[in-house]
């Protein structure tokens, strides 16, 4: 959302070397692949073949009720998941809900490979940052019932918090509270996950600078989300959890909608995957237990679709409540705002209201176009970078709107002469510190960015080639002369360039930090 190049930049570079460390537990330790976790493209297509008739029974709920203009609009939305399911390796639920009434609710690939569970409607997904929407709720709700002011300070419920008393609830709910995020620690990453727990995380946030002064900036910050669940609990005198289930998800009959782990204990079935064309299966547990109220919440596209209805009604909370939720409280970027737990883009017709979740081996969005009554819930068993899930929700909009959409096809790898492939390589530096190295081992051709493993690239044609771990491509630039000079990085729908740098001067530059 931030408009700075060189943030751009290197939080795509980021999303990258998470993914391909991600990817890396499924290898052995020479770099091949594990083939009991490794799931082939023949065995994917043949498992989404075997699944083709169960998702077509389940989706026969929604077919009742759907008009005869809009089963065009099924077909096509239809077609366009099968293709993303076959050839972009896509794997998770979604529910599309048009004009108020629910016109698809399948599940595409599998909840667990291993043991050919599919993905159905009812298949329960960690939400990750979706979390906050419910968290966000339950502070309104007590706001609404005079337990708690908007504007009370964050010293009230934490004394020895650096200040605390600067700090505002309502600058937690809109990321205004200059808190740094804990999840951008390294000391997080390092913790011993049988310390993980609420006290230990206020505890290692609680003395850090501030990023800005409470209300002068924006910045997201999943620690906000910790402290306010922990403002719900203090409240309370219950567990953020058990005040959900009491106050949410109950009275709107969300049975499928819970807290991922309990005593070390995973309370969904559903496999954590991360990948592209290839997937391995990853460890999600120090993770989810990390997140609170920030992102510790499983549920499913249908539970969704109970919150998503509950949001046009007030079931919850007052209207003037709810209105108070999707205000645009604070500008992110150009058109874009923040609320309590949404981000609101647009106006009339094209107003959406969406927030999304990333976590590792879970994605997950809700897209909501409150005018045409439209919403799009995605969830995915597979890491952002992996599922697609922007892209996926962008197309999905667009046919509803009854534009043509380009569908996904197959990526096909050619084989290219040893000669065309060494006049690729070299050192390509792409910021200060970061350089992706491009080598030749045979007939294959790897990349490798600074700090990380090197993986395989493939041709699309001389210029052009693709991962299979991460939905990313390099394509490389020629001078008029046709001598190579250039890259360039396509993931996130960013394009990001690298020149080409003479080993001389590849020594010099230091590894990034």
């Amino acid at each position: 959302m931030l408009r700075k190049v060189s943030s751009i930049l290197i939080v795509c570079l980021m999303v990258f070397s998470v993914s391909v460390n991600a990817f890396a537990s499924g290898m052995d330790d020479k770099g091949n692949r594990n083939t009991k976790n490794y799931v082939s493209d023949s065995r994917r297509l043949e498992n989404n073949a075997k699944i083709d008739a169960e998702r077509k029974l389940a989706d026969l709920r929604c077919k009742k009720h759907i008009s005869k203009d809009d089963l065009e609009i099924k077909r096509n939305l239809e077609e366009y998941l099968n293709a993303c399911a076959d050839y972009r390796n896509f794997h998770g639920s979604v529910l599309v809900k048009k004009d108020g009434r629910v016109i698809l609710a399948n599940g595409y690939g599998m909840a667990d490979y291993e043991n050919n569970i599919p993905n159905m409607p009812n298949t329960r997904f960690a939400i990750a940052s979706m979390t906050k929407q419910f968290t966000a709720m339950a502070i309104l709700q007590l706001y609404e019932n005079g337990k708690l002011n908007l504007d009370d300070k964050l010293s009230k419920y934490i004394t020895d918090f650096a200040r605390g008393e600067e700090i505002t609830i309502h600058q937690l709910l809109t990321h205004t509270s200059g808190i740094t995020n804990y999840t951008m620690l390294p000391e997080f990453w390092t913790m011993d996950k049988k310390d993980l727990n609420l006290d230990s995380i206020i505890s290692m946030i609680k003395d850090k600078p501030l990023d800005f002064n409470p209300g002068e900036s924006w910045n997201y910050s999943n620690s906000g989300y910790v402290l306010l669940g922990y403002i719900v609990e203090n409240i309370t005198g219950n567990s953020l959890e058990k005040y959900m289930e009491k106050n949410i998800f109950k009275p709107l009959k969300m049975k499928d909608t819970g807290v991922c782990y309990k005593n070390d204990k995973k309370m969904i079935k559903t496999v954590a995957y991360d990948g592209f064309l290839d997937i391995v299966p990853i460890d999600d547990s120090f993770a989810l237990n990390g997140l609170f109220g920030a992102g510790y919440l499983y549920s499913t596209v249908e539970d969704i679709n109970r919150w998503d209805k509950a949001l046009n009604s007030d079931k919850l909370v007052s209207k003037n409540t709810m209105d108070l939720i999707f205000t645009p409280h604070v500008e992110i970027a150009p058109d874009n705002y923040y609320g309590y737990g949404w981000v609101i883009v647009g106006d009339g017709a094209d107003k959406e209201i969406y927030h999304d979740g990333s976590v590792p081996g879970f994605s997950s969005i809700i897209s909501r176009f409150v005018d045409r009554d439209t919403s799009i819930i995605i969830l995915s068993n597979n890491s952002t970078a992996g599922s697609g899930i922007y892209d996926i929700k962008n197309d999905l909009n667009s046919i509803l709107l009854g534009q043509d959409v380009e569908l996904p096809v197959e990526k096909k790898s050619i084989t290219l002469d040893t000669e065309i492939l060494d006049g690729l390589t070299g050192t390509y530096e792409v910021a200060p510190g970061i350089n992706f190295t491009i080598s030749r081992e045979e007939n294959h051709l790897y990349a490798q960015l600074t700090g990380q493993e090197k993986y395989e690239i493939f041709a699309k044609s001389e210029t052009q080639f693709f991962y299979r771990i991460v939905d990313a491509e390099i394509s490389f630039t020629r001078d008029e002369n046709g001598q190579v000079i250039g890259l360039v990085l396509h993931q996130l729908g960013m394009e990001i360039p690298g020149q080409k740098i003479t080993d001389s001067e590849a020594e010099t530059v230091q590894p990034a930090a």
